[in-house]
């Protein structure tokens, strides 16, 4: 877990450290130097900087999601997702929303995108934001996909057939 953690949190400019062979207290306390050099980048008060953050119904489609195994147990979650977005076009002009860092919290929003869409903002509590890296939040999805096997089991299916190359 300390892995994905300090991929996530890492800059170009401040990799995570290297641990391996380190006695235990060494590698704590060179995670802890690394940590504290990175966390004024990484976590830090909202800003009156604008993000941009999903809007309308596109927003309150991608929010559902995370009811959408309790209200439908028993029924595919792309079926469930399907009959969520029947009521309404899903795509509007409005989709994207853009807004100041600072009001994001209050008015419901839990993740923003910079203005240039390198970066984003996690809204951890109403005086809390945590921003990361997109390329970094891919690479650890990657990591974390490859450590649990996931792409050793896509590639079977693959070669198996149930899956398109």
């Amino acid at each position: 877990m300390m892995k994905f953690l300090s991929y996530l949190l890492a800059t170009p400019e401040n990799p995570p450290p290297d641990l391996s062979g380190l006695p235990k207290k060494e590698r704590r306390d060179a995670f802890k130097r690394w940590f504290d050099e990175i966390k004024p980048k990484v976590f830090h008060s909202p800003s009156t900087r604008k993000l941009e953050v999903l809007g309308g119904p596109l927003e309150t489609l991608i929010d559902s999601l995370w009811d959408v195994k309790d209200e439908c147990p028993e029924v595919n979650l792309m079926d469930c997702v399907l009959e969520k977005a029947k009521g309404g076009d899903v795509v509007e002009k409005n989709a994207v929303e853009t807004i100041s860092e600072n009001r994001m919290f209050k008015q419901g929003h839990r993740v923003g995108l910079t203005k240039d869409g390198s970066r984003l903002v996690f809204f951890l509590t109403e005086d809390l934001v945590m921003e990361v890296s997109n390329v970094a939040v891919d690479s650890v999805l990657k990591l974390a996909l490859h450590e649990i096997g996931i792409d050793g089991f896509i590639r079977s299916m693959h070669r198996k057939g149930i899956l398109p190359k």
